[in-house]
């Protein structure tokens, strides 16, 4: 039966362009594609798989698995290439796509220099093929994600909207998530994460957002970076692209405050918890992304962006007022007259969820649609999230925030658990990532317990080879309660939780807050388990 050429994402003609590469055996100019993955276990019918070579792993062993389940393009390192010239050359003229649906009965692989950078300059060009396409770009120290879902959750209530799930924003994160635009959405989210000099700035350049924030210029990833100024400057790259007609929304009350708002062509929106004036934009001419998409201040719509949004040029964000902390349960706060509920849990939040405000009102929500974004934002696995127990008469809550940890977060954390009445059974896991600054750093994690010390009910767990250097300085500096774990083992987490958890004397409440490779949420499942096995 003759097969149906089906959409692709990007014409063969378009990709081959796009990444500098050349067809290997075979060529079919009728070849799609309607997926992108780096994974192959995740590839389906007519994927274009793209075996990424890390420090560990090499995805070319895995084409062969790639094109048993129907991947129909594939790219292949010149390197790799070179090396194995005759098996890859066999491969592409006899590698079979079993289940290709494409008009050709076999995948298409096209050698490229490097398949990452391929998979970046594909998803660029792809990036391009959508002028109208309102784009939003997010990153920061910590929070963004949360920044992120929360500005999704908002304008959601507006618009169609398109967006980065989870915390894909890596340099590969962020080309697949783009990969998910279809041509019917008016709005893109999009979150750009950071581990090395250059990161920001090559994934703006895939993006070009219009709009872009920044949550706040932290310490995280400072090992790699070597001081929050470069930090900083690494992450105001991000504004590079925007024109006169977008706007750089930075956090008000930041070191970098001004250093950040330097040179942005666009509007400078500064968000927080105060009344915060805005920079109007520059007269100059437009940036780079002067053929891109923007949406006009006036109302129009300019370069056909087919969506019109009149924000006030330099008019201040209207404040959060009667704020009121509820603890683990959130805050409370009026805005515009409407009073809302924050389901996510301390100031920091807030902070998150004024950020995403500041972004919304540029887009034109009503007070009402801004409500309802806040109040039904999806809270994430690892973050924020708030579990009860019972066991034997006792009350346990867990507040599981072991997704990211660095200086900045931990600090924040602890001071939220200072204003929970009762007792507390504080779990803290290694900081990852912080490089030479990692002994200094853990050490004024354990400095920082010291604000517990007048506290009788207070047990502190450390866990990890590196907040060992915590708790000697949380000891030193007067907290007695301390259990130490120098591994996070399955066998480790199990103990927590039988030896530790279960046994604490009366009702309390536990923090989980650690880096995701620590994996402390496994201490909730631990618990879950446990106490569905009691009850048996």
């Amino acid at each position: 039966m003759e097969k149906v050429v089906q959409y692709t994402l990007l014409t063969l003609d378009e990709l081959l362009t796009a990444v500098a590469g050349y067809v290997v055996g075979r060529e079919s100019g009728n070849a799609v594609f309607t997926s992108v993955v780096t994974d192959s276990r995740n590839v389906k019918t007519d994927s274009l798989f793209v075996p990424l070579i890390g420090e560990f792993q090499d995805g070319h062993k895995y084409i062969p698995q790639a094109l048993e389940k129907g991947a129909s393009v594939v790219f292949v390192a010149q390197s790799e290439y070179e090396k194995n010239k005759e098996y890859y050359e066999k491969l592409a003229k006899e590698g079979f796509s079993k289940r290709c649906s494409s008009s050709c009965d076999f995948a298409v692989f096209i050698c490229v220099k490097n398949t990452l950078d391929a998979l970046q300059a594909a998803a660029k060009a792809y990036v391009k093929k959508f002028p109208k396409l309102v784009r939003i770009g997010i990153t920061g120290s910590s929070g963004k994600t949360t920044t992120k879902e929360l500005i999704v959750s908002l304008l959601k209530q507006k618009y169609r909207v398109v967006y980065s799930e989870g915390n894909f924003n890596s340099e590969t994160g962020l080309p697949l998530s783009v990969f998910k635009i279809k041509g019917d959405e008016q709005i893109g989210i999009f979150e750009m994460g950071m581990n090395h000099r250059g990161e920001i700035e090559n994934l703006t350049n895939i993006l070009r957002p219009q709009y872009a924030l920044i949550t706040n210029t932290g310490t995280a990833h400072i090992g790699l970076l070597g001081s929050r100024r470069n930090i900083a400057e690494e992450k105001k790259k991000i504004f590079k692209y925007i024109g006169k007609d977008g706007a750089a929304f930075i956090p008000a009350v930041d070191d970098f405050v001004d250093f950040l708002a330097e040179g942005v062509c666009g509007e400078v929106v500064r968000f927080g918890l105060g009344n915060y004036t805005t920079d109007a934009p520059c007269n100059s001419a437009l940036s780079e992304s002067a053929g891109a998409a923007v949406p006009d201040q006036s109302g129009a719509s300019a370069a056909g962006s087919g969506l019109a949004v009149s924000g006030k040029s330099g008019a201040p964000v209207p404040p959060l007022k009667n704020i009121t902390d509820l603890g683990i349960r959130g805050t409370k706060f009026d805005y515009r007259g409407v009073s809302i509920h924050l389901p996510l849990p301390g100031a920091y939040n807030l902070l998150n969820a004024s950020a995403a405000i500041a972004l919304a009102e540029k887009l034109e929500l009503s007070p009402p649609q801004i409500k309802k974004g806040i109040e039904s934002v999806a809270v994430m696995e690892g973050r924020n999230r708030v579990f009860d127990f019972t066991f034997r008469g006792k009350k346990i809550t867990v507040f599981e925030d072991c997704y990211n940890a660095n200086p900045d977060s931990v600090e924040k954390v602890l001071s939220l658990c200072l204003s929970v009445k009762g007792a507390k059974c504080l779990v803290l896991g290694d900081m990852l990532e912080l490089g030479q600054e990692s002994s200094d750093a853990h050490a004024a994690v354990g400095k920082s317990c010291v604000k517990f010390a007048s506290e009788k009910d207070t047990k502190f767990i450390f866990v990890g080879p590196e907040m060992q250097k915590a708790a000697i300085a949380a000891e030193e500096n007067g907290i007695k309660d301390i259990r130490v774990f120098k591994s996070y083992t399955d066998e480790d987490i199990k103990t927590i939780v039988s030896d530790v958890v279960l046994r604490l004397p009366r009702d309390t409440f536990i923090l989980l807050k650690g880096s995701h490779g620590i994996g402390l949420e496994r201490v909730t499942r631990q618990l879950q388990n446990m106490l569905r096995e009691a009850e048996k």
